[in-house]
């Protein structure tokens, strides 16, 4: 007897003219679990272990209401329970590992997710997360070896594809990270964020023009996206094209200036505005404008008073322009800003 190609009322009607078979109270919770009825799935699959402690496909199922249920420690039990009985039941361990991994407990997912690909190696998700469980460890070398594994089971899917990349270029492989973007883009044409990463890659690679093509195509469609306007800034900046890197860093900046969530890349834009207009200050007093250089340093330390790089730029200036004394409170103001810094909770080990 089939009982898969049942219908709800169907099994009801078997279970009353067969009350001791576990696996119509089974299927009967499936019917459930599928109509997301799950406080019903769990009152049926209960039935079945009633019937029968030991049947472990009713504990993985009740395992998979729980966590539906979003009773995390029962659904862990259960899917223990299920392997007890079954120490070779690859969906167990899978999903004991997919919990860890969103729980971000690594090492337990990386142990759980390892056996569920020693019983099943053909499965490609479970390669995937076990690559992005290393991936969050630092082990680069583990994270890519187990995203081409998945790849090679299934090389349609641009997660995949994705994850890899954003593994090696975090190992230093940009060549391959830039492959394995394309690839990801070519699929998902509209996704900005894999985009600007594609760029990057090609940044780190030296090919500015073809980086610059495809930011272009980023901010197209998003004007302001803002790491898209910090990457093609980058860009410019390597093109020599400073002035121009300046203006979209700074559009960049107002962008995300206070926003949560963003402290991150607004502390890295503020550190290359600050290279640009150091580098300015220097071409001009290196072109023996020592006046229009001291003017531009006033101008960002106005705009950046904390910064002691600037007050020891001034100094230079200064002594440039014969202002010794004046040269000496700067760099002053300079130590004074670093001992403050360096002081400082954020900067505490």
């Amino acid at each position: 007897m089939d009982l898969k190609d049942k219908s709800l009322e169907e099994l009801s009607q078997l279970a009353a003219q067969d009350p001791q078979n576990p696996e119509i109270y089974k299927e009967i919770g499936n019917r459930h679990f599928k109509a997301e009825n799950y406080t019903a799935a769990v009152e049926f699959y209960q039935k079945a272990l009633d019937l029968d402690p030991r049947f472990y496909k009713a504990l993985y199922n009740l395992g998979n209401t729980y966590y539906k249920l979003k009773d995390k420690e029962k659904a862990v039990h259960y899917w223990h329970r299920a392997i007890e009985v079954k120490p070779d039941f690859d969906h167990a361990y899978f999903n004991l590992g997919y919990h860890y991994y969103e729980e971000m407990f690594w090492k337990e997912a990386i142990r759980s997710l390892q056996e569920a690909a020693r019983l099943d190696p053909n499965q490609a998700d479970t390669h995937y997360y076990l690559g992005k469980c290393y991936h969050a460890i630092g082990d680069l070398p583990a994270a890519i070896a187990a995203f081409r594994r998945a790849i090679a089971l299934k090389p349609d899917d641009p997660e995949y594809h994705y994850e890899i990349a954003n593994s090696s270029y975090d190992h230093g492989d940009y060549q391959t990270a830039c492959a394995e973007w394309t690839i990801y883009v070519q699929a998902r044409p509209d996704e900005s964020k894999a985009r600007n990463n594609l760029c990057d890659a090609l940044l780190q690679l030296g090919r500015y023009d073809e980086a610059l093509a495809e930011i272009e195509i980023v901010l197209a469609r998003e004007p302001d996206y803002p790491p898209g306007l910090i990457t093609k800034a980058e860009i410019l900046e390597k093109l020599d094209r400073r002035d121009e890197a300046y203006d979209l860093f700074t559009r960049a900046r107002s962008l995300i200036l206070g926003r949560e969530g963003w402290e991150t890349l607004a502390r890295y834009v503020r550190d290359c505005l600050r290279r640009l207009r150091r580098q300015f200050s220097v071409a001009l007093l290196e072109e023996g404008r020592a006046q229009d250089a001291l003017r531009e340093v006033e101008r960002f330390l106005q705009d950046d008073p904390d910064n002691p790089d600037s007050y020891d730029l001034r100094a230079r200036i200064l002594e440039e322009m014969g202002q010794p004394e004046e040269a000496a409170r700067s760099r002053r103001e300079a130590e004074r800003l670093r001992q403050q810094l360096n002081a400082s909770p954020a900067a505490a080990h």
